[in-house]
């Protein structure tokens, strides 16, 4: 399964089930942001049998169609995508959060620069 991160990390907590030996579902930790399934669904590598592209969500679920060979191969392929999608996600939330602290700091140096301007005009 892939590797714990941040509390926002999306991983697989399920093994694959299936109800007719074709169509397979994985269990998630979380119904995935918008974001997520974007970088989940390209994911910069493929595989013969194995394809992002290929598999739907049902909420926290995964849900691929595979022949019974093929299974092992997709789940280590899934568990590839989620540690690249969880990567790109918690990247994607840094530069935010750095974009909002250059944001926050232009916005208190001018709240700065206003309260010594007012200083220094108070006696006039």
């Amino acid at each position: 399964m892939p590797r714990p991160g941040a509390s926002a990390d999306i991983l697989r907590t399920s093994a694959p089930i299936t109800k007719n030996g074709d169509e397979w579902e994985v269990t998630l930790s979380g119904p995935p942001s918008r974001d997520w399934w974007r970088f989940f669904q390209k994911p910069g590598e493929t595989a013969m049998f194995a394809d992002p592209s290929r598999i739907n969500f049902n909420g926290s679920a995964m849900v691929f169609r595979s022949p019974e060979d093929h299974v092992r191969h997709w789940i280590e392929m899934i568990d590839r995508w989620i540690v690249v999608a969880n990567d790109r996600c918690r990247q994607l939330r840094d530069e935010k959060g750095q974009r909002q602290l250059e944001v926050d700091q232009a916005t208190g140096a001018q709240q700065d620069r206003i309260r010594e301007m007012n200083e220094r005009f108070k006696d006039v």
